[in-house]
C-alpha cells in the first residue's frame, strides 16, 4: 500500500497523510517527464537539450474518515504548511518496495463545503523540485569503552568500539551526481582531510580543514543549501565556510559509479563523521 507522508527540511515536524484524519488517495505526479529542445539544420532536425519538467504531485485528502467533522483535521495541516513557511518541504513517498523523497514546494490546498454523502475532501497540490531520491546514510567513527555489549561476553573480549571505521564504499546508480552531506563532530578538526577515490585509489575530490581554530561541537555541510553550518556545544551557531581550504572543494558529490570515501581519522582523533547520500532515482 502507498504511504504519503511530508517533512520540514530538516525533518523536525512531520505530517502523516495515511491517517483517519488525513488520508491521502489518487496520487498524480509521481512519474517522471522532460523537456526536449532542438535545432534545425538543412539536414533536419537534431536535439540540442532535455531537463526535467516534473508535473505538479495531486492528492485527494480525506479529513472526516474518523468520523470528525473534519476541520480540525484540516487546519492540523495547514499548521503544518504554516511552520514550513516559504522553506522547501520534504515528501516522502513508500510504494511497499522502495522509500523515497522529492523535494516540494506547497501550492495550494482547496477548501469547498462537504459533499451531500458527508465527505470532507480537498486537493492538495504540491510543486515537485527535484527527481525523487533515497537517503543513504553511513557513519566513520571512533569511541572508547565497549559499544552495545551483551551478556554473556564472548572470548575473546574486547573494549574497542565495534563500528570505528575511516573510510567506506559508496554508490550512485543514477546519471547525476549525488550530494553529499556530512555533519562532523568533534573537539578539533585541525588537518582532516577527507576524499572521494576510484576503487583503484585514484583521487576524484577532497576536502581540507587546515584551520587550526578548535571546533568544540559539530559542523553541518550540506550542499543542497551551499551552506557549511558551525555549532558550537555552547550552543552558539556561526557560519563555517572559512575552515574549509578553498584551494580543494567545499562541498562533496558522488559521480556515477561506485568509489570509496576515504578520511585520515584515527582511533585516538576523537572525531565522527556521519553521511546522508543524497541518491536520486527516476521512481
Amino acid at each position: 500500500m502507498r504511504k504519503f507522508y511530508l517533512h520540514t527540511a530538516d525533518k523536525s515536524t512531520s505530517f502523516d497523510l495515511n491517517t483517519k484524519t488525513a488520508l491521502a488517495t489518487d496520487p498524480q505526479g509521481l512519474g517522471t517527464s522532460f523537456d526536449t529542445s532542438y535545432g534545425e539544420t538543412n539536414d533536419g532536425k537534431y536535439l540540442t537539450n532535455i531537463k526535467p519538467s516534473f508535473d505538479p504531485i495531486v492528492l485527494k485528502i480525506y479529513f472526516n474518515a474518523d468520523g470528525s467533522s473534519g476541520y480540525v483535521n484540516y487546519k492540523n495541516l495547514t499548521h503544518f504548511f504554516n511552520v514550513c513557511g516559504k522553506k522547501t518541504i520534504l515528501f516522502e513517498y513508500d510504494d511497499g518496495v522502495t522509500d523515497k523523497y522529492c523535494d516540494v514546494i506547497f501550492k495550494s490546498l482547496t477548501k469547498t463545503e462537504i459533499s451531500s454523502e458527508g465527505l470532507f475532501v480537498e486537493t492538495l497540490t504540491l510543486e515537485r523540485q527535484s527527481y525523487f531520491y533515497e537517503i543513504v546514510e553511513k557513519r566513520l567513527s571512533i569511541g572508547y569503552g565497549y559499544d552495545g555489549a551483551a551478556f554473556p561476553l564472548s572470548f575473546p573480549i574486547t573494549f574497542d568500539k565495534k563500528d570505528f571505521s575511516d573510510s567506506c564504499e559508496i554508490r550512485n546508480d543514477f546519471y547525476l551526481p549525488a550530494e553529499i552531506k556530512m555533519i562532523i563532530t568533534a573537539s578539533s578538526i585541525y588537518n582532516l582531510n577527507i576524499r572521494i577515490e576510484t576503487l583503484d585509489g585514484d583521487l576524484v575530490s577532497e576536502m581540507l580543514f587546515p584551520s587550526a581554530s578548535p571546533l568544540n561541537g559539530k559542523i553541518e555541510i550540506d550542499p543542497s543549501t551551499k551552506k557549511i553550518t558551525i555549532t558550537r556545544d555552547n550552543g552558539t551557531i556561526e557560519d563555517g565556510y572559512y575552515m574549509t581550504d578553498k584551494t580543494k572543494q567545499s562541498f562533496l558529490y558522488l559521480p556515477p559509479g561506485v568509489y570509496n570515501f576515504v578520511t585520515n581519522i584515527t582511533r585516538y582523533s576523537g572525531i565522527e563523521i556521519k553521511l546522508s547520500i543524497r541518491r536520486y532515482m527516476f521512481d
